[in-house]
């Protein structure tokens, strides 16, 4: 690649000129010499000589003189002129020569591109179509005209204007402006810098410093320890002070309505009520954002589909609004918005967001502080004694109500292991329990002794809950406890007091119950004694031993004393189960087994001829637990009682499986087709005597009634309960239902009760 050339320009030296002309003059005034006798006669006069000569040397010097001298220095000045022209064109500033009337004379291509005119379209016209005069300024002034009447001692003076191009936008522009003065004639020359680039810059060094002290105040008035309104409203006067927004507000979530509270207004508005103090969420701009978690930004709010009142925004001279939701995580804490008289940048948006983020995570930390104050308050005055533990059992932190509790205060318990409250009352097994619980992360609940500091013991409620870190790792206990040491004595006191009125209830009817067995044992027993010693009599005498009927009447005397044996084993057998004592033979067996050893022991009893005896169990293998004896003997019962009140007809026995939520139950049936039950009769069934007493009348006198009381007993033993559906007329059926799943007897606290239904 060549190099460019360089062009020089030749200065001659003074005397270098002043020879030149010497020489010049000299040839010439030879040449003359030489001519003037050829032209002019001798004889002439003087003058007229001297003026030929000063002619002549004048026509024949002047051209020599010309170029030696003169045309260099045009040369010289024409190739300055074309090199100021040259750097002129090439400088970036734009360059403007005016007139003292401000008309512009010239313009340099940078000017040109500047301003956006053509040289033909600026020159000859005023100044003030580039620059156009500021507010303050008459209209039709000119630069000149404010040089003159601002600073006419200044050189030169400097400063910044507004230019408008040809399209009608606006630059900024540096001005340098300098006067030169011309014979009488003044001119301007004005170079003109564009600053575009500057002022942005400028500007952007601007916001970065607004934003950055609106971030630290709003980080500052976060963490200051005001009240959430003050908190939010220092938020919202920063937003105006550093963003130079019309004004700013911030709203939080009322999440039990769905409605946003306006908490903070700084700037144009100030006033927290009216319309806009109470937004449902997915209502007006503000609900919008809400609802969709998105901001909403426009530099262009007239002609913003969300703006309802343009109006207003005109009138006030509103050109951006930005609207954030305050989220955190993934849950809405409110909104926060501003509108501004001017756009807002990139940058101010960009902060605006994170400023939104920094109030969000700030209402969030007032609300939770707000709640652990709430927190910190109940657990101060709760009534109930709280203790916080470490994994360690030592204490973190007691509220007033276990000093008042324990005796201890938290300075002289914080640090001190728990055990220090034992009483010594309760063993390692006790307390295993409660850490293997408590290590479990399960809570523990019970009741425990322990002591005072003063030594005296305490009954206590506690209940222990872990609590885990953020690892789901157990870091501490919280413990609460209640003093149960009154209750407790008022419990024993009322439990004490129950047994005391049971035994004298069971006293009285077990004297009322004496008496009813006395009178039906005195009339049961009274009878056939009577008779026994009436026939004893009769075989004492001679009629007797000769009649012949002695062994009829022995066999009278001993199916008596027989049936007295059975009714005083069954009293027996009552008084067992109602005291508890009864020794029961718990296995397990299958019902096949026990029910044909049922239907074996009355079979001799029945008359085949009229009664039809059958059997039905489901499935065939069917087992449970429980004592066979006992349910062979409820079997018996029940198939004896359908034989008494079946005189002709049918009696069936059928066992099954029958699983319930409670547990596996085998399901026991004795049903007849013989006379039924009257409803009087139905109503006393179990009822120990109750046959017999004379409540039921003379019409459906069967037996004592100890049978069915036993098998109450009995059935109760195996978790279990009996119902009696009769008709009378028409035959009986009894249901029992078994529990065959119990690995041991349930205590026969009550007998079973007999749901009995008389249908027609």
């Amino acid at each position: 690649m060549s190099r460019p050339r360089r062009t020089t320009i030749r200065r001659s030296l003074p005397i270098n000129s002043l020879l030149a002309i010497v020489a010049v003059m000299f040839v010439t005034e030879m040449a003359v010499m030489g001519l003037l006798p050829v032209l002019l006669p001798l004889d002439r006069s003087t003058w007229i000589v001297h003026l030929t000569d000063a002619t002549l040397l004048v026509m024949f010097s002047a051209p020599a003189i010309w170029w030696i001298i003169l045309r260099p220095v045009r040369g010289a000045a024409l190739m300055h002129e074309a090199k100021y022209a040259a750097i002129v064109d090439s400088a970036a500033d734009g360059i403007i020569t005016l007139d003292e009337r401000g008309i512009v004379e010239s313009l340099n291509p940078a000017a040109e591109r500047i301003f956006g005119y053509g040289v033909d379209q600026i020159v000859g016209r005023n100044v003030n179509l580039l620059m156009p005069a500021s507010e303050g300024e008459e209209q039709g002034s000119c630069l000149p005209a404010f040089l003159e009447g601002r600073r006419q001692n200044a050189p030169c003076i400097c400063g910044e204007v507004i230019g408008r191009r040809k399209d009608g936008s606006t630059v900024p522009a540096e001005l340098h402006v300098s006067e030169v003065r011309l014979g009488r004639r003044r001119v301007f020359t004005v170079i003109v810098r564009e600053i575009t680039a500057r002022k942005a810059a400028e500007q952007a060094l601007r916001e970065q410093f607004h934003t950055a002290a609106l971030g630290a105040e709003v980080g500052v008035a976060l963490t200051r320890g005001d009240s959430l309104g003050t908190m939010l409203q220092c938020c919202a006067e920063a937003m105006v002070g550093h963003l130079g927004a019309a004004f700013a507000r911030i709203w939080t979530l009322q999440e039990d309505e769905n409605i946003l509270r306006l908490q903070a207004s700084a700037g144009l508005y100030t006033h927290i009520d009216g319309p806009h103090g109470r937004v449902p969420v997915g209502a007006l701009k503000i609900g919008l954002i809400a609802e969709r978690r998105e901001p909403h930004l426009t530099n262009d709010v007239l002609r913003d589909p969300r703006i309802s009142d343009r109006d207003w925004a005109r009138r006030e001279g509103m050109v951006a609004f930005a609207g954030h939701p305050l989220v955190v995580g993934e849950r809405l804490v409110g909104v926060m918005a501003l509108f501004a008289r001017q756009p807002l940048s990139d940058m101010v948006l960009t902060a605006l967001g994170s400023v939104a983020d920094e109030i969000a995570l700030g209402i969030e930390r007032k609300r939770a502080e707000e709640k652990l104050r709430l927190q910190g308050t109940a657990l101060e005055s709760a009534a109930n004694a709280i203790v916080i533990t470490d994994r360690r059992g030592q204490a973190c932190w007691v509220n007033p109500a276990f000093a008042a509790l324990t005796g201890y205060s938290l300075q002289e318990v914080c640090g001190q292991n728990l055990r220090l409250l034992k009483s010594g009352r309760h063993d390692q097994a006790f307390y295993g329990d409660m850490w293997n619980t408590i290590l479990a992360g399960e809570v523990w609940h019970g009741e425990l002794i322990n002591r005072r500091k003063d030594g005296t013991l305490f009954t206590e409620e506690m209940t222990i809950t872990p609590v885990r870190d953020e690892k789901n790792e157990i870091t501490h206990f919280v413990a609460i406890k209640q003093d149960i040491t009154e209750r407790k004595r008022a419990e024993e006191e009322r439990i004490r007091l129950i047994r005391i009125e049971q035994e004298r209830n069971g006293l009285q009817e077990a004297v009322r119950s004496l008496e009813r067995v006395l009178g039906v044992v005195g009339h049961e027993l009274r009878t056939p004694l009577a008779g026994i010693r009436a026939t004893a009599e009769y075989l004492l005498t001679e009629d007797a031993r000769e009649s012949g009927e002695w062994d009829l009447f022995i066999r009278g005397i001993n199916d008596e004393i027989i049936r007295m044996t059975g009714m005083v084993n069954d009293l027996l057998e009552v008084a067992r189960l109602n005291s508890g004592t009864v020794r029961w033979n718990w296995s397990q067996w299958t019902l096949m087994g026990v029910c044909d050893e049922a239907l074996d022991a009355i079979r001799p009893l029945v008359d085949h001829s009229r009664v039809r005896l059958s059997v039905t169990v489901d499935p065939p293998d069917l087992t449970m637990n429980g004592d066979a004896a006992a349910v062979r003997r409820l079997l018996v019962n029940l198939l004896n009682n359908a034989y008494k009140s079946t005189p002709e007809g049918e009696i069936h026995l059928r066992a099954a499986s029958q699983p319930r939520d409670d547990g596996v139950c085998v399901q026991l049936q004795v049903g007849d087709t013989g006379e039924g039950m009257p409803a009087e009769v139905a109503e006393r069934l179990g009822v120990a005597f109750a046959l017999n007493s004379g409540v039921v009348g003379e019409s459906y006198v069967r037996g004592s009634g100890l049978g069915l009381a036993i098998c109450r007993g009995i059935v109760a033993a195996h978790g279990g309960r009996i119902s009696v559906q009769t008709a009378p007329g028409k035959g009986t059926t009894v249901t029992v239902l078994l529990r065959a799943d119990l690995i041991e007897p349930w205590p026969v606290d009550e007998a079973a009760n007999i749901v009995c239904t008389v249908t027609p």
